[in-house]
């Protein structure tokens, strides 16, 4: 019996097509093996940007809340309506975005009762931002001011910071089983793919030496197996394309979102420095002088918004910021200023945390202010000394303190209690309430030194992991 025949229970098997054979079957059953894989891959890569897609949602409307609170805070703050827009546009996107995370979550049965609980909370703090806002509007901002300082909207906005964090903490999981899953299959259709041709080749090659004898129609088999060889090369090929274009896609998407945002910090600093500008412009025009100085305190306020505007866009970091890079490129900036002052310095201490970035703007504005403050007031006819900046993490991590400190000659606090402070002062208290801090000022008589100095501590939750 020739080479290319060998027996099963006493038939003649023809090797050639017991090689081809084998290799249609093995193809058959990887092919099939390999199209499941590839439709768990590309389910679990759905449920990976579903995911992430309700992970922004839910940045998004805590987002839009804070938008609120800053827009009234605003307003209080400034008594002018012109703030209240945050607060109006804020009002109008909210429930959308509500809607958008329900639809999102719908299938999640967990995620629908904290989303009760989430709507529950939503509606007593939009109420409470109603009602302070109207009390402002009737021009009655005091009892406003005193509905805030209840604390109760902190509350509530701590509750629905915390149920927002659940959510997202609830898709992380999620994210890392789907992403395991999503990786598990991507791997084993690479390797079915690769053992689909491996043993393909082995087959061909197999067959190939068998059949060397046989001519027509061991041709017609070898052209048979090429063709499915290259079919199967041409898909690997298209999804391997289809792949490469969706990485260049996402790559240029987010160069664009990336420019785009840029060029927006570019023109709010440059719209915040023709500000500026317009002030001085009038204080310099101005016959009365008290008018006068308001004007250059404003137009320096206006300035130290800028300053962290022009830092933050800088630091490129995205949502957040490093702070102590931030916050040490604003002391920087006070520095240049007191080439005039002799021996005074200004010392910078800040852990490399992460923080907000539309809270370090408004961080970025209390230390400017306080640091001016103590430029004007701690050290008159041309004393000497040192200011201090710091943050530090407190409560293992969950809030954080700012701490701006001199040597100077010291403050009595009773003038800053009950309202009774500056407008710098002032501006101190609302921005930290903004950020759901307080402010705490040494008095001066607490130390024996006959320089006791001034130290002011702002104690304000960490809401970074938001």
């Amino acid at each position: 019996m020739p080479f290319r025949y060998f027996r099963i229970n006493g038939h003649a098997v023809d090797m050639v097509a017991l090689f081809l054979g084998l290799g249609l079957v093995l193809l058959l059953v990887t092919g099939a093996l390999a199209s499941y894989l590839a439709i768990e891959g590309r389910d679990a890569g759905r449920d990976v940007q579903r995911t992430i897609e309700i992970q922004n949602a839910a940045r998004r409307l805590f987002g839009i809340l804070q938008d609120a609170e800053t827009g009234r805070s605003g307003f209080l703050v400034t008594r002018e309506r012109k703030y209240l827009q945050p607060y109006a546009n804020a009002l109008a996107a909210v429930d959308e975005a509500q809607k958008q995370l329900k639809e999102l979550t719908q299938d999640n049965p967990i995620h629908q009762v904290r989303l009760d609980v989430l709507d529950r909370q939503m509606e007593i703090k939009l109420q409470e931002l109603r009602e302070t806002v109207q009390l402002g509007l009737s021009g009655n901002y005091g009892a406003a001011t005193a509905l805030v300082k209840k604390d109760h909207g902190k509350e509530t906005l701590d509750n629905i910071r915390t149920e927002i964090s659940r959510i997202i903490a609830e898709e992380d999981r999620l994210l890392r089983e789907r992403q395991l899953v999503y990786d598990t299959n991507s791997f084993w259709l690479i390797v079915t793919i690769f053992t689909a041709l491996l043993l393909t080749a082995i087959s061909s090659v197999a067959a190939a030496f068998v059949a060397r004898s046989r001519f027509l129609s061991e041709q017609e088999s070898r052209a048979a197996l090429s063709e499915i060889n290259m079919e199967l090369e041409r898909r690997v090929s298209e999804r391997t394309s289809d792949l490469e274009a969706a990485k260049l896609k996402l790559e240029t998407e987010f160069m664009r979102a990336e420019s785009l945002l840029r060029d927006l910090h570019h023109r709010v600093g440059n719209s915040l420095q023709l500000v500026a500008s317009f002030l001085g412009l009038q204080a310099n025009q101005t016959e009365n002088d008290e008018a006068a100085v308001a004007l250059r305190r404003a137009r320096e306020r206006v300035l130290a918004i800028a300053s962290a505007q022009r830092r933050l866009r800088l630091t490129e970091e995205g949502e957040s910021v490093d702070a102590h890079t931030f916050l040490c490129s604003i002391v920087d900036d006070l520095k240049t200023n007191l080439t005039a002052r002799g021996a005074l310095s200004i010392d910078c201490n800040a852990e490399d945390i992460l923080i907000l970035s539309k809270d370090a703007v408004t961080l970025g504005v209390i230390v400017t202010e306080l640091v001016t403050n103590s430029l004007k007031y701690a050290f008159p006819d041309g004393m000497t000394g040192t200011i201090q900046v710091r943050l530090t993490q407190e409560h293992l991590g969950d809030t954080l303190s700012l701490i701006v400190e001199d040597n100077g000659i010291g403050i009595r606090t009773d003038a800053y209690k009950g309202g009774r402070g500056g407008l710098g002062t002032r501006i101190v208290d609302r921005l930290s309430a903004a950020l759901g801090g307080d402010v705490e000022w040494l008095e001066a008589d607490e130390a024996s030194d006959e320089r006791p100095g001034t130290r002011i501590r702002i104690i304000f939750p960490n809401t970074s992991d938001i």
